[in-house]
């Protein structure tokens, strides 16, 4: 007789999965805001599971905070943090990791990179499959049933040919439904419409790629909850889309509400879950969206000369020196800046008629200079617009930098996380590559 395998929805891309006693939470987010406060969970208010004494798995799918999500991590009662073990991924850093222990979790396990595992006390085995430098998904096998929890890593074909080598093909797979941030284009209504149907395209094409008979749609229960990036609300998929994407293409899918469970195999009535969603979709123009705060000038010139002199002290000059400069209008001052990271210049600029290269609220600005996350938050957040073509170049270049730095992804060989970086590669040199140059192709 094969393994029964559930699935719980609790919140956004968290659910628990329960195989024969075995239980694994991932990414627990249950209250409060991600993102520079600018994401909210959509939906009824999250409860913690309710077999939370008997979960022994805490799995986190990368660092995101909506995912990694520290005050709910924070907030849970010690006796879980004592009992619990946390499963992460391999990286070139240990931040995650040393966060859990000052948040006072006492167990941690290193999931390798694509080898199946069976950590003590479970009845399952788990799989490990990292994307790029940040993001990874999780399968989880019983005795002849297998679900993989991609959450919003982007695989493409040749991944998902590598899944089904290593771990078989998933019974089902929990994924992304619709966006998750904006590149900053300036004709956003277009590109949002375009956005919104490429993913669903995309979930299909995981179910197909990955031989998977179910899609269960996760990890895009929110809502943009800023006035300056409410508008990003207005075309996001719902599950209802998912499933009259699929209807035609005769692909199954399991929509759920929060704290209900669907057992892997069985029939599943989708009607309530999807009224449900509906309703939340329908009510997000009612939410009470938070006004963009204002950030003083010289606050933004400290932070800016703060970030430079941290990325001299683990870029090369040459790396540092291809980052042009930025001019940005900061709409709440209704004045612009030219920043350069390469040459440490901030600059205040007197002409009311300087083209920007990019505009947006003094805030997420600060944001971005003060956090090593800060230039990503910028995309999931969409609190930005670029203002040309002439501009994504070297914003694109921008963005790389940053990404690396947040990775803790230095170049200059003489640091000590070299090593680390250096074993990185190492073991995930089949597969890092191609991941990163498919996701230069669609960093524009």
């Amino acid at each position: 007789m094969g393994s029964e395998l559930s699935i719980e929805l609790v919140s956004h891309a968290s659910v628990v999965i329960r195989c024969d006693g075995t239980r694994i939470w991932t990414d627990p987010w249950l209250f409060g805001s991600a993102f520079n406060n600018s994401w909210e969970l959509l939906g009824p208010a999250p409860a913690p599971p309710a077999d939370l004494d008997e979960i022994q798995f805490l799995w986190i799918s990368h660092e995101h905070p909506d995912h990694f999500h520290i005050p709910t991590l924070r907030a849970l009662p010690q006796t879980f943090k004592d009992r619990v073990t946390v499963l992460f991924q391999r990286l070139n850093s240990h931040k995650v990791f040393d966060a859990f222990e000052k948040m006072g979790y006492s167990h941690l396990v290193t999931l390798p990179s694509r080898k199946p595992i069976r950590p003590t006390r479970s009845a399952c085995s788990v799989y490990c499959y990292p994307v790029g430098q940040m993001d990874s998904a999780l399968g989880v096998a019983g005795d002849g049933v297998r679900v993989l929890n991609v959450n919003d890593a982007e695989l493409d074909g040749r991944d998902c040919r590598i899944i089904r080598k290593d771990f078989g093909a998933p019974d089902a797979v929990l994924c992304q439904f619709s966006y998750a941030g904006y590149a900053g284009d300036p004709d956003h209504e277009a590109r949002l419409t375009e956005m919104a149907e490429m993913q669903l395209q995309k979930v299909s094409e995981y179910a197909r790629d990955l031989g998977a008979t179910t899609s269960i749609p996760i990890a895009s229960f929110m809502y943009f909850s800023r006035d300056d990036n409410r508008y990003m609300n207005a075309h996001m998929n719902r599950p209802s889309d998912l499933v009259r994407f699929f209807e035609p293409r005769r692909q199954g899918v399991v929509v759920l509400t929060p704290g209900e469970s669907w057992t892997v195999g069985t029939p599943h009535d989708n009607a309530v879950a999807v009224k449900l969603w509906e309703c939340e979709f329908d009510a997000v123009d009612e939410k009470e969206y938070v006004p963009s705060d204002s950030t003083d000038i010289d606050e933004l010139a400290a932070a800016f000369h703060e970030r430079v002199a941290h990325l001299r002290a683990k870029f090369p000059r040459s790396v540092l020196r291809a980052l042009k400069p930025i001019t940005v209008r900061l709409t709440d001052h209704d004045l612009c800046v030219r920043v350069c990271f390469g040459s440490d210049t901030f600059e205040v600029l007197d002409d009311p008629g300087a083209v920007a290269d990019v505009e947006m609220n003094s805030q997420p600005f600060w944001f971005w200079l003060t956090q090593p996350f800060g230039m990503q938050s910028l995309g999931t957040t969409a609190r930005y617009r670029l203002t040309g073509e002439g501009s994504f170049r070297n914003w694109r270049r921008h963005r790389i930098v940053f990404s690396l730095d947040n990775a803790e992804f230095y170049l200059r060989p003489s640091r000590s996380a070299w090593s680390g970086n250096a074993d990185f590669i190492r073991t995930r040199f089949t597969i890092l590559p191609h991941q990163m140059a498919y996701q230069l192709r669609r960093m524009r």
